[in-house]
C-alpha cells in the first residue's frame, strides 16, 4: 500500500492530498528517512508526521483491503513513544 493512502485510510490524515502535501514538504518520515508519496509501506514500517502542533510517530500494524471503517482504520497502527 502506498504511504499516502494508508495515512488517509488509517485517518491520521484527512485526505490524500493533504497527506500528499505534507510528503512533498518532506515532513513525513519513512523509518526515519523523507519518503515520497508513492513509497511502499509494509508491516512494522515506522512512520513519522511533523504537524505543526508536534510530531507523531507510528508503527504499521495491518494494511487491510477495500474500503475502511473508523474501527478498522484505529487497527492499522500503533503509536510509539521516541526513547523506543
Amino acid at each position: 500500500m502506498r504511504i499516502d493512502l494508508f495515512l488517509k485510510k488509517s485517518r491520521l490524515i484527512k485526505n490524500r492530498n493533504l497527506a500528499q502535501k505534507l510528503i512533498d514538504d518532506n515532513r513525513v518520515y519513512l523509518n526515519a528517512k523523507i519518503t515520497k508519496p508513492g513509497k511502499n509501506i509494509k508491516v512494522g514500517d515506522i512512520i513519522s508526521i511533523d504537524y505543526t502542533e508536534g510530531t507523531i510517530k507510528v508503527e504499521v500494524l495491518n494494511l487491510p483491503q477495500g474500503n475502511i471503517n473508523k474501527d478498522t482504520a484505529k487497527t492499522m497502527f500503533r503509536q510509539v513513544d521516541d526513547d523506543k
